[in-house]
């Protein structure tokens, strides 16, 4: 039988306590400001003016040694007014100070969500019937999502104020049930709510066991709201190395960055001679020596292409004598005839009669033999450094064809001997996709590619030579769960465990922070690509919050409340891994109540925190 948590609000003045099923919050009615806070589950979306459901959970939370329990609250007031918000524990343990002393304490700021998912996300649009019992609200509304660390918070009369308690859990903290409160302090009131949680001994690792990456710009406007600095400026440096830290905090530890491209590029091409180059690296030194530093353990450069063999991006060169700059490669430069294939035949016939095309083949070797010199001197240089086993290389993102795949891997095998190739494949019309196996190192399926009937099947092949598999979800109307703006909190934590159930040991999202123009905190739809000047948002995108976990603050990206609950599930994902070595029957057992295929798993948020409390209990014995 599930426990639900009782809060008793502890009052620091003459106080009226008002309780429903599930909480109790605190205000005193003669006060000129009624102060009410209530607990709420962190996986439960808190609306910026509906009511609250505060959700139902574990009257103990458990949690692992060395790692962070978030705790969510919502403050409403009946007029605008201020707030610090505390830790504090309760009882003579030892590790009372070091709680107190270690805890964050989140200003949960609220976005808009002006439109729902669909297959062409765009304003006004209805919801799509099969999507309703998914989906959180109808748009537009406004959520609590962005985590902007402070403990004085300002409190919005007749609104959902929302904050986050983040508590570190030392590795060597003594096992048992702590106590405490959690108190807001205003100007004229005192208010507390007991919280509790349970401490087992079971130490979680320096790493999680999946890897994760959320792809990143480093661009300044994608890091900072305003006040842009110079690109490779030191403020810039410090804006990526604090953004760096911040993505590794929730759960990364590959990082997944651009290097030729770009008006600034990280690796700068150099025009010697007439078809001659040099690539500058230093900046990409600097960059890899940072990332380690900040605990990755891996460096993947972004593909080179997208879909088909084409620049990913605009590369420029520098004449080494007159310093000047020219465009070398356009974005676009294969891909001439390809509108006319579209518009003449049907998917996947002008698929196949492009890939055929003479000016497309013309051009892709060209730009081929552009990509060979740079792999030829980029290998060169992380040999030198020792980096080989660290860096993975991406070459086509989401290929068309394995034709197509079949030559850019060959030309990289040859020139990169030894690095790992990796790239996200959904293989859509591709009846042998298995043929993409024998290219690549690191296979990424997307989730309709990796429940297919022999995904499995390919997956333990790989394995016997040392293969790996990963996953990625693309955002579009399913049942199954998304990182999406509209759908509930949860999916972020289950989507480890589906992961975990597909036997997948890579994890990535396409965007921590690609806003190409829009501003995240008034909008969600994420545009396909860069906004016209003077455009700042999009009427029709990619689903709300699709391109970007992470939001631009005023000293690097700050986390979002899914990251919050992405960071439960790799949690989880590491748990279960650790009790598979020990009782792997037992684990099947816990992972089959709650998830039995992408379609079918449990939304209830209690399910998941029982589940840990078992899986802890078990790893006790």
């Amino acid at each position: 039988m599930r426990k639900i948590i009782i809060i008793s609000g502890s009052v620091l003045v003459l106080a009226n306590i008002f309780c429903t099923s599930s909480n109790c919050t605190a205000y005193d009615e003669n006060s000129p400001e009624a102060l009410k806070v209530i607990w709420v589950d962190s996986s439960v979306p808190v609306f910026s003016t509906k009511p609250v459901d505060a959700g139902s959970f574990e009257s103990v939370l458990s949690v692992p040694r060395g790692t962070m329990l978030p705790m969510k609250f919502v403050i409403t007031t009946d007029k605008n007014t201020s707030a610090d918000v505390s830790l504090r524990m309760t009882g003579s343990n030892d590790n009372k100070t070091r709680f107190e002393n270690a805890y964050n304490v989140y200003n949960i700021l609220p976005v808009h969500v002006e439109a729902n998912t669909s297959n062409n996300t765009e304003v006004g649009a209805p919801v799509i019937a099969t999507m309703e019992p998914y989906i959180i609200a109808k748009a537009p509304f406004d959520i609590a999502e962005v985590l902007a660390r402070d403990k004085s918070i300002k409190l919005k009369a007749d609104f959902n104020n929302v904050v986050l308690v983040d508590i570190k859990i030392p590795r060597d903290c003594k096992p048992g049930v702590y106590s405490g409160d959690v108190v807001v302090k205003s100007k004229e009131r005192v208010v507390s709510n007991k919280i509790s949680f349970k401490v087992f001994d079971t130490v979680l690792p320096d790493d999680y066991s999946i890897e994760s990456s959320h792809w990143l710009s480093l661009e300044p406007q994608d890091l900072k709201r305003t006040d842009l600095p110079t690109p490779w400026s030191p403020e810039h440096w410090n804006l990526i190395k604090k953004s760096a830290q911040t993505l590794h905090e929730f759960g990364d530890n590959v990082v997944t960055i651009d290097t030729i491209y770009g008006d600034a590029p990280m690796v700068k091409t150099i025009k010697t001679g007439q078809g001659q180059y040099e690539f500058n690296f230093s900046k990409f030194d600097k960059m890899v020596k940072l990332f380690l530093d900040a605990g990755y353990q891996r460096i993947e450069t972004v593909a080179l292409s997208g879909h088909w063999i084409d620049p990913g991006g605009n590369i420029y060169c520098w004449d080494s004598k007159t310093g000047e700059k020219e465009m070398l490669f356009s974005s676009g430069y294969t891909m001439k005839n390809l509108p006319a294939y579209e518009k003449k035949y049907k998917w996947p016939e002008y698929r196949d009669r492009f890939m055929l095309d003479y000016d497309y083949r013309a051009k892709a070797d060209n730009f081929l033999s552009f990509i060979e010199i740079y792999f030829k001197q980029f290998y060169l240089h992380i040999e030198e450094k020792g980096w080989k086993d660290i860096c993975s290389q991406q070459l086509l993102d989401e290929p068309r064809t394995v034709f197509d795949y079949a030559i850019f891997s060959t030309m990289a095998r040859r020139t990169l001997p030894g690095v790992k190739i990796s790239n996200a494949i959904h293989a859509y019309g591709v009846d042998d996709y298995e043929a993409f196996s024998d290219y690549l190192d690191m296979w990424v399926m997307e989730m309709g590619l990796i429940t297919q009937p022999k995904s499995q099947e390919i997956i333990k092949q790989r394995k016997l030579v040392n293969k790996r598999t990963g996953i990625y979800i693309l955002a579009r109307p399913s049942k199954w769960p998304n990182r999406l703006l509209d759908r509930q909190l949860l999916d972020n934590r289950i989507q480890l465990w589906q992961i975990y159930m597909l036997n997948a040991d890579y994890y990535i999202h396409w965007a921590a922070n690609r806003y190409r123009g829009t501003d995240p905190y008034k909008h969600s739809i994420g545009p396909m690509g860069k906004l016209p000047r003077g455009v700042t948002s999009a009427k029709r995108g990619h689903p709300p919050g699709c391109n970007w976990i992470f939001y631009p603050g005023p000293e690097g990206l700050l986390p979002s409340m899914r990251a919050i609950i992405f960071r439960e599930g790799l949690i989880d994902y590491t748990l279960l891994k650790m009790l598979s070595e020990r009782k792997p029957e037992r684990v099947k057992q816990i992972l089959n109540s709650l998830v039995t295929s992408v379609e079918s798993y449990s939304r209830d948020p209690a399910a998941y925190h029982e589940a840990r409390t078992e899986i802890l209990g078990l790893l006790e014995e």
